[in-house]
């Protein structure tokens, strides 16, 4: 089982390690970047003052589509689809996508063989 959160439209996750002997992997670090209102003594006003913060949450199970059963790796390409927020977890589809035909390519030519000279 992954976890994970959805920040800037990507998804970013973290593996249970439960299966190694480790403890429940569910926080993430993230670095997320805060702007501030500060007051300047110099220029006697308030200005913004952008930092990156690195934050711990905890993330939320994510649930993957399958490859559809009807799929045909020699004339389809499947892609993840974009993360969609369910409130309880996160849901990645796929999309499957029919890929352009390739023309010129020949692989019916018979292969010649080197004759094999015994000593």
């Amino acid at each position: 089982m992954k976890y994970g959160i959805i920040q800037d439209g990507k998804l970013i996750t973290t593996t249970d390690r439960r299966i190694y002997g480790d403890s429940l992997s569910k926080e993430l670090q993230i670095e997320e970047v805060e702007t501030k209102k500060v007051y300047d003594e110099k220029e006697k006003k308030e200005i913004n003052i952008e930092e990156t913060v690195t934050k711990v949450v905890e993330g939320k199970p994510v649930k993957f589509a399958e490859i559809p059963k009807n799929f045909d790796q020699t004339t389809q390409a499947v892609y993840q689809g974009d993360p969609v927020d369910k409130g309880d977890y996160i849901e990645c589809g796929v999309i499957v996508v029919d890929l352009p035909e390739e023309k010129g390519l020949i692989f019916d030519e018979p292969i010649k063989e080197e004759p094999v000279i015994k000593k």
